[in-house]
This record gives C-alpha cells, structure tokens and sequence, in this order.
C-alpha cells in the first residue's frame, strides 16, 4: 500500500496500517516511492514465496465478501426508522 498523503482524514494511511499489521500487505510511504525501494520489495516478494502466500490469506481472511448487503441493510435499518 502506497497511501496518499494527503486523503482526507488520512484514511488511507489508516487502513494501509491496518492491513500492513495484520500481515495482510505491504506498506510504504509515498515519499519513500523510488525504483530502488520498489525493486528491493519486490525481490523481497519473489524470494520469499512462503511469504507472499501469507500476505495473501491474511488479507483474504480479513475480507467482508458481502460488504455490500451489509451496507444496504444499514442504510435500510436507518431509513425505517
């Protein structure tokens, strides 16, 4: 995740961070961006398969598949009131 710095609320770096400590992906800040950066973390990801692969199923286990039906049942509930 490469947050924008200037997100309202800084909401993007919130939810990086959140994910970035839950082992569920990778973090870097915009101003740290550069081609050596880049490529040093995606050997790191190529070398290290075991890894990547735990990356993915914590960010797969933090997933709401159904973030949709939620949100549409809290606006209904809010507007049946």
């Amino acid at each position: 995740f490469v947050p924008y710095p200037h997100a309202a609320n800084d909401h993007q770096r919130k939810n990086a961070e959140i994910m970035k400590n839950n082992n569920a992906g990778l973090y870097i800040e915009d101003k740290d961006v550069n081609p050596t950066n880049l490529i040093n973390l995606l050997t790191s990801l190529i070398n290290n398969v075991e890894y990547l692969k735990e990356i993915q199923d914590n960010a797969g286990a933090m997933a709401i598949y159904n973030s949709t039906e939620k949100i549409s049942q809290q606006i209904m509930s809010i507007i049946e009131q």
